[in-house]
């Protein structure tokens, strides 16, 4: 009795630990640079099509067709290694 007791509560854990497990792998990335798409940032230098924003307490630099200057809010749009593409913030042309 207390074998199948055990073997019960160990089915019940492993079962637990499968769906968690299984939750977790449906996520999406939250972090890395796959974590940065849709964040929003601050420009913090800007010179022509680059310069430099600020992404989730980061200085990151960027690109971006859109005339930017310190201070716009932008969302990234990619990134390309360590250059992130970004563009005018959804929140900036009222569509958040």
């Amino acid at each position: 009795m207390a074998l199948l007791l055990t073997l019960s509560a160990f089915a019940a854990v492993l079962g637990w630990a499968g769906v968690v497990s299984w939750r977790a792998l449906r996520e999406p990335t939250l972090t890395g640079a796959e974590g940065l798409a849709r964040a929003e940032g601050v420009v913090k230098d800007w010179s022509g099509e680059e310069g430099w924003v600020l992404v989730e307490g980061e200085l990151w630099r960027a690109r971006s067709e859109n005339a930017l200057a310190p201070g716009d809010r932008v969302d990234v749009l990619a990134h390309d290694g360590l250059t992130l593409e970004v563009g005018w913030a959804r929140r900036r042309l009222g569509h958040r």
